[in-house]
């Protein structure tokens, strides 16, 4: 397996980034109502596949933002810019615009004469519930204007304290792709067929992969946090036994350090 440092072409941040940071469960929940105007920002870097069943990682460098007001609005890396429907202790539920990476046809020889899969919006609901220390997440994301289909993206995480100011979370996930979205990023057409010299091969709605991941947040001080996740995902049937799928093993990255300030800090 390879790896691409800040590759030009893959500067772009990706929903699948965003997902991976939500799913770590050791973001920070709804803040005291007394407090306005919450942020949170910093460095980080995430390293995640070209593109899903590619063999070479892109390391790609992202803010760490968190930015609430009145516990209603929000901006943030994990779910783009959207707003609370519903944000108290133990259950949260969100609607938000955020962005899904796309794919060109040069990240890969195998992808040769299928054509470019361009970046989109998506519009996305998500749910999270704390059930003590066990914590569930749902996000259902819709491209806006391109084929890219609908996913759904689920995660249960087991949350401890290591020590009073490291927070460990380990957990299970998975994503679900419609047809449409799987037909896109799996499968090939007679004229992608024509084009690139693979063979013909469709896609129904199904899972697209499953996994573990760790996640690691330290208090440094009041202000300035440190937070890791580690992932480990793989591609499951029909879109593991895709022709564009050079390995179906989908590791991933995320370090990022924070400082956090607001009315109330």
């Amino acid at each position: 397996m390879t790896m691409n440092r800040y590759p030009a072409s893959r500067t772009r941040w990706t929903t699948a980034t965003l997902a991976l940071v939500a799913s770590s469960a050791l973001a920070t929940t709804a803040q005291s109502a007394e407090r306005d105007f919450q942020v949170s920002v910093g460095p980080g870097v995430v390293i995640v596949p070209e593109y899903p069943g590619s063999e070479d990682l892109d390391t790609l460098p992202i803010p760490a933002l968190d930015l609430s007001y009145r516990d209603v609005l929000f901006a943030n890396t994990r779910h783009g810019i959207g707003a609370w429907l519903v944000n108290r202790e133990g259950s949260q539920v969100g609607g938000a615009i955020s962005f899904r990476r796309g794919r060109d046809e040069d990240d890969s020889d195998r992808l040769r004469g299928l054509g470019d899969i361009d970046d989109s919006a998506v519009a996305q609901i998500f749910a999270v519930r704390d059930l003590g220390p066990l914590r569930l997440t749902a996000q259902l994301a819709q491209s806006i204007g391109e084929s890219s289909g609908l996913t759904l993206d689920t995660s249960a995480a087991w949350r401890f304290r290591l020590a009073p100011a490291t927070q460990v979370a380990l957990g299970v996930r998975s994503t679900f792709g419609n047809s449409e979205y799987m037909r896109t990023w799996f499968g090939i057409d007679a004229e992608q067929a024509q084009r690139s010299g693979l063979p013909e091969y469709d896609m129904d709605a199904g899972i697209q992969s499953a996994g573990t991941f760790v996640g690691v947040n330290h208090q440094l001080s009041r202000a300035w946090a440190i937070a890791a996740v580690a992932g480990y995902d793989y591609l499951v049937g029909d879109a593991a036994d895709s022709p564009i799928v050079e390995d179906d093993a989908k590791p991933t990255l995320m370090i990022h350090a924070a400082y956090r300030f607001g009315n109330g800090n």
